[in-house]
Formats: C-alpha cells, structure tokens, sequence
C-alpha cells in the first residue's frame, strides 16, 4: 500500500457518502461496521461481523466513542459530531 493510498483512507473513513475508489470504499464501510457494531448487517451478513469480533474484541471501544463523543457534544453543542463528513 502507498502512503497516498493510506491517508485517503484515513481522510475518508467517516464520510456518510460512498467513495469512488474501492480499496477506499472498503475501508470506509470495514470502519463502519466496526462503529455500529455489526449493524445494520452488511452484504456479507451478521455471521462474519460475530465471526470476527470474537478473535478481535471490542473491549470497550464502543464505550469510550459514547463517552467521549457525549464529552465533545457538551463543549461543542452547534457541532456534537465533528468526525462525520459528507
């Protein structure tokens, strides 16, 4: 992977749209689901999203995004969700 390639990735990767690039569009919908926790399920299913978190747990993940996004909200109520791209 290229370094272009990679900072595309990470740029995009909250974006509410599809992109046009695959590689990239791949990334952004794995972060996705990661974020949602398996829902809504994709293309492929529940089953690989469970599949996958049992050999790579959340551990909290989920908790500390709710926890520190409800700490950015307050400070920032005109803009609670700075992470979201269109």
């Amino acid at each position: 992977m290229d370094l272009p390639l990679a900072l595309t990735m990470i740029a995009t990767r909250h974006r509410v749209r599809s992109v046009p690039d695959p590689e990239v569009e791949t990334f952004r919908r794995a972060d996705l689901v990661d974020v949602l926790h398996g829902l809504p399920p994709t293309a492929s299913g529940r089953v690989p999203v469970r599949a996958v978190t049992r050999v790579f747990p959340y551990l909290g993940l989920h908790r500390c995004l709710l926890r520190r996004a409800a700490a950015y909200a307050c400070r920032h109520p005109r803009e609670p969700l700075p992470m979201v791209r269109w």
